[in-house]
């Protein structure tokens, strides 16, 4: 009796107890802000070409001020905003599954880069797998050289923060065609 006391004792320390459930992985960002990015033309005055608006905060649709043409300003943040572009892979390819998906977040960082969102969190180990040749193609149920799927592309927005030489600090919308031409660069 003795000894199954002691052999039951022993199988019940063995055995792990029941995982609890695993929790629901979060979703990517949607949408998503990056902000503390910097561009190589802010180290230059800014010079008004036009009437640009300014806000109180990116996406804001409260004007705070109005830079006139003509007028200097310094770029003092820079912050993306937009939905993630979803990516699906068609057929496997090193770690990536066939059915998995993936989310591009803020691109066009700096010289190309971009961030890229898989299983809950930013993975800077798979950006140099993403083909973006691949963008467009019709790849079926893919392939070797085809196994990448990606949806329309999600607009960008580009908010600067500037302050004018008269003081007034806020955000703009950066469009395709810049409303400013550069001055002299900035101490």
């Amino acid at each position: 009796m003795r000894g199954l006391s002691f052999c039951a004792l022993l199988l019940a320390w063995a055995v792990p107890p029941r995982a609890a459930p695993a929790a629901t992985p979060p979703g990517q960002p949607s949408p998503y802000a990056v902000d503390g990015l910097v561009t190589d033309d802010m180290e230059y005055e800014w010079i008004a070409t036009r009437k640009i608006q300014l806000f109180a905060r990116p996406g804001s649709g409260k004007g705070i001020a109005t830079v006139l043409p003509g007028q200097v300003m310094k770029a003092e943040a820079m912050q993306l905003r937009g939905r993630p572009w979803e990516v699906r892979v068609l057929h496997d390819k090193d770690s990536l599954r066939a059915g998995m998906r993936l989310w591009i977040l803020a691109r066009d960082l700096d010289e190309g880069t971009y961030q890229l969102w898989f299983q809950g969190e930013l993975r800077y180990d798979l950006e140099k797998m993403i083909d973006f040749n691949l963008v467009g193609k019709r790849c079926g149920r893919g392939s070797e050289d085809c196994w990448l799927w990606f949806a329309k592309e999600p607009p960008q927005e580009q908010w600067m923060r500037v302050r004018t030489a008269q003081g007034a600090v806020g955000w703009f919308l950066r469009n395709d065609h810049d409303d400013f031409r550069l001055g002299e660069k900035s101490p």
